[in-house]
């Protein structure tokens, strides 16, 4: 089960995904999505099949962008995603492809940039280029984002993508809506923000419907704490696993010389991060009473 957040809570490492069903979904993500790149300085790469360039252009100057400044400066590129994912019109090769994005990032670093941002239009892969390896390629691609400063979103057509063709979604753990949705179960999770020691309490349940808002304040409290951050899980009651993956990735982007410390979880959610992969969990100290575990 994928985590949901907003396009303003994606920072480097993210590799996520939108599927939508109008354009206006669409532009909804990928606008934000660019122009916080833009303003974080880093390089900004759309990939676009579906929409013209004239169009992307039009959908990134409404966030307020100088589109004509950052194309000239180097800032922004908008390309069609085939010339990326299959170049010269041929076959497409997941291998290939990933040493492309790793020149991507490279180079973007050595101009000067903090790193690389893209957001792709993927539905290149109906059209008769091997777009069967997708799922293989999205996987392959989640080692380069676990080690390079690279945020990406690959938007997926709805209307594009028929039942039974190319499904690489279970390569995505970070699905991205335009808004926080008014869910009414959102009642069924409190989190409030703890001063000493600086970090979140967690009450109730937090499950797909909800973890959007555990994805926000997340993302505020890593953004802004000074040490460790602390999250208090006496209160809760269940999360699923895109929930605690959320946790696992605030844990990365806490990086070294901070910690994730997870206070006195309940038995049934202790059980579930020992199913996490081992690499995910690394960043967390659990304590129970306030003892490590």
């Amino acid at each position: 089960m994928p985590s949901s957040l907003t396009p303003g809570s994606l920072r480097q490492g993210d590799h996520a995904c939108s599927w939508y069903s109008t354009d206006e979904h669409r532009d909804s993500v990928a606008a934000p999505f660019v122009s916080a790149g833009l303003l974080a300085n880093e390089r900004v790469l759309y990939l676009h099949t579906d929409s013209s360039e004239d169009s992307v252009m039009e959908m990134i100057r409404r966030c307020g962008t100088d589109t004509e400044a950052a194309l000239a400066d180097g800032s922004l590129a908008l390309r069609p995603a085939a010339d990326v994912y299959v170049p010269g019109g041929g076959s497409f090769d997941p291998g290939r492809t990933v040493e492309r994005l790793e020149d991507e990032v490279a180079d973007a670093r050595r101009a000067g940039y903090q790193g690389l941002r893209i957001a792709a239009e993927m539905s290149w892969a109906i059209e008769g280029s091997g777009g069967g390896d997708l799922a293989d390629y999205e996987h392959r691609a989640n080692d380069v984002f676990d080690r390079a400063a690279l945020t990406a979103i690959c938007l997926y057509d709805r209307r594009r993508f028929p039942a039974g063709g190319p499904s690489p979604g279970a390569a995505h753990n970070l699905h991205v809506w335009p808004d926080a949705p008014s869910y009414s179960r959102m009642l069924s999770v409190s989190i409030t923000h703890t001063p000493r020691p600086d970090g979140l309490k967690l009450e109730g349940e937090v499950d797909f419907a909800t973890s959007i808002v555990l994805a926000e304040a997340l993302t505020r409290v890593v953004d802004t704490a000074a040490g460790d951050v602390h999250i208090d899980l006496s209160g809760l009651r269940f999360i699923d696993i895109g929930a605690a993956r959320l946790l696992a990735r605030a844990a990365r982007q806490l990086g070294s010389g901070r910690a994730l410390v997870l206070d006195a979880p309940s038995r049934a959610v202790r059980r579930l991060l020992k199913v996490l992969d081992g690499r995910l969990t690394a960043g967390f100290v659990v304590t129970e009473d306030g003892v490590e575990s």
